[in-house]
């Protein structure tokens, strides 16, 4: 009886073992097939940004979210990209994984899309200030994105595709480009690195990103938030921050307000350059981490995150002279 106990165990835990070993595959292998179209010989996409959130077309925006594991979709969304032309299946399966708020999740349908790649048009009458509109009618497209379904909040572009890119912000044309490799003209600034829990190995699809920075003396892991409408770098209530005069400035954060304490003048080091700049600080709880940035308003030079490579890069002479953010000066 106790020999058929123990093997009985033995092939749960190895049927356990194997079912994870599936779903790691499947998540890890979740946006394989991620590429620009070949029809286009100009391999990036041009996307305006506002807010943290993308025009996918001039109808849809999505929320560009480095935090979010997986890409989302909703119902609302599906209808109006194909309304526009936009090629969209979908595949009866099983999806086990984690959700944008982190929490395990299945779903019984995949949605591929061929999400739009548009590229800009300068606009020749503007003399005082460039204009750039996105051209969506005759562009190429990013084949085989995948998405799971939620109805229950906003479209979003999740790590799972957001890592497949070198991921450029550009501040004179706000936007966001996806590029397949780094241009020649940009030059690393700091190094990001992933993190995976044990969960995260089985059951996300894609990575947590971060930065290492130190701020006011204490160095800590910042967890990447490209969603952020103007926080650079936020910190917890209990870090021991100097109070340098700081003023109440709450700010909203994943669909509610928080209350946070934006302190003037702290000493920032990242890569091996070092500013003053404002943080804030609050008790925002970022999908566990309590330390985050978003290095795409912290940085005043065109930015690239280079995913791929792990690398943060910044474009040479291309400073916006009036932000005080981290950058190097024109040549």
């Amino acid at each position: 009886m106790k020999k058929k106990i123990i093997i009985s165990f033995i092939i749960l835990l190895l049927a356990v073992v194997a079912f994870g070993m599936l779903i790691a595959f499947q998540n890890n292998s979740f946006q394989d097939g991620v590429r620009f179209s070949d029809d286009t010989t100009q391999h990036q996409a041009c996307y305006p940004i506002n807010g943290g959130m993308i025009m996918v077309t001039p109808d849809v925006r999505m929320f560009f979210d480095s935090t979010s594991p997986v890409s989302t979709i909703n119902g609302r969304d599906i209808a109006k990209l194909e309304a526009s032309g936009v090629k969209i299946d979908s595949v009866s399966t099983i999806f086990v994984g984690l959700n944008p708020d982190r929490k395990l999740t299945v779903a019984r349908q995949i949605y591929i899309v061929a999400l739009p790649a548009p590229y800009f048009d300068v606009d020749p009458t503007r003399s005082r200030c460039t204009a750039f509109f996105p051209e969506y009618d005759s562009c190429g497209s990013i084949e085989n994105v995948k998405f799971i379904r939620d109805d229950s909040r906003l479209s979003r572009l999740g790590m799972d595709f957001i890592e497949r890119f070198a991921v450029e912000y550009s501040w004179g044309k706000s936007m966001i480009i996806l590029l397949d490799s780094v241009p020649d003209e940009f030059q690393k600034f700091a190094d990001m690195h992933r993190e995976f829990s044990p969960i995260d190995v089985v059951f996300s699809p894609g990575p947590q990103y971060f930065l290492d920075l130190e701020v006011d003396g204490r160095r800590n892991d910042f967890f990447i938030d490209t969603t952020l409408p103007r926080i650079t770098i936020n910190v917890p209530e209990d870090d021991g921050v100097k109070d340098a005069g700081g003023v109440p400035d709450p700010y909203r954060f994943r669909g509610r307000y928080v209350n946070a304490v934006r302190e003037p003048d702290q000493l920032v080091l990242i890569g091996a350059r070092a500013k003053y700049q404002d943080i804030h600080r609050s008790s925002a709880v970022n999908k566990g981490e309590r330390y985050f940035c978003n290095p795409l308003n912290m940085v005043v030079n065109d930015v690239v995150l280079d995913f791929p490579s792990g690398n943060l890069l910044i474009r040479r002479g291309s400073r916006i002279g009036h932000n005080p953010g981290f950058g190097l000066p024109s040549e």
